[in-house]
């Protein structure tokens, strides 16, 4: 004989699941905090990190040859960086915070109408790849700039998109690691104001 449903419908579930979530947090809630708190400074330490080591790179070299006349393969870099800048301000529009915010509404609406964990999670982590394949390119070609031009304007213009980008990125890897769990984790995190884009 089958043992008994202890719950007879996915409400009774879900809400079976929140309230267990909820007595964690509360059982748990300096350790968890400390977790996250940690996390963002680690976050902001290498974004730093990175800034430092760009601006280092870019205090060691010197420009080469004329700088009015830039090589074939550096003219087509800082195109190239200015096209995955343009496709990332088409995309996230003219403030990343805004944007993070429409995709944690999405998110949240999703939740509501009880949609499969599994595909909102598939939903933020393809977000979280689109803003990534728009960092490599970036990456890629601020190197470039670097090793042929050193400091100069275009550095900087695509160091300004590269900050940018790696904000964008970090803000959406924080939804992203919300969703491990069933979903009620997410919207506690909202509830309490604990994500980072609302610390901004």
């Amino acid at each position: 004989m089958a043992r008994p449903r202890k719950y007879r419908t996915k409400k009774e579930l879900k809400e079976a699941n929140r309230k267990k979530n909820k007595a964690f947090y509360e059982r748990n809630k300096e350790a968890i905090n400390k977790r996250r708190k940690e996390r963002r400074m680690q976050l902001k330490a290498r974004e730093a990190r990175k800034q430092a080591r760009r601006e280092a790179r870019a205090s060691e070299r010197l420009p080469t040859g004329d700088k009015g006349e830039q090589s074939q393969s550096l003219i087509q870099g800082i195109e190239a960086a200015r096209k995955a800048g343009r496709l990332f301000r088409n995309i996230i529009g003219s403030n990343g915070t805004e944007y993070v915010s429409s995709v944690c509404a999405s998110v949240l609406e999703e939740l509501r109408q009880e949609r499969d964990i599994r595909q909102i999670r598939a939903f933020v982590e393809g977000k979280v790849e689109q803003i990534a394949s728009l960092r490599r390119p970036l990456v890629a070609q601020q190197d470039l700039i670097l090793q042929e031009a050193g400091i100069e304007k275009e550095f900087h213009e695509i160091a300004s998109i590269l900050r940018e980008v790696d904000t964008v990125h970090a803000l959406l890897e924080d939804l992203a690691a919300h969703l491990f769990d069933d979903g009620a984790d997410f919207g506690q995190a909202y509830a309490r104001g604990d994500l980072f884009f609302q610390q901004g």
